[in-house]
């Protein structure tokens, strides 16, 4: 809901959406560095935690893999790491800075 995004909103949303099943996944990084989501329910908006994330100083990036669904999301972790979670049936976490 709008309320809940102006409470927890610090950084910039990144929104990105699957073609095959016309869901949107909005992201951000709240004010504590927890990199959080937003998944569409009917007619409302679950916001949660993206299990696996680190605490970021940097705003998430995001896309879909169009042929297999499978969503990524970029970020810069508090120890300026570059982390992506993937989720595709699991749930994957790489360090992209080694």
């Amino acid at each position: 809901s709008p309320l809940s995004l102006r409470v927890f909103n610090l950084g910039v949303f990144t929104l990105f959406r699957n073609t095959e099943n016309s869901q949107h996944y909005p992201a951000f990084r709240d004010i504590q560095g927890t990199i959080r989501k937003d998944i569409h329910h009917g007619k409302k908006w679950d916001m949660c935690k993206l299990s696996m994330a680190l605490q970021g100083t940097g705003d998430p990036i995001g896309w879909v893999d169009a042929k297999a669904g499978t969503r990524h999301y970029i970020y810069q972790g508090a120890t300026s790491l570059v982390h992506e979670l993937i989720f595709d049936g699991e749930k994957r976490h790489t360090n992209l800075s080694l």
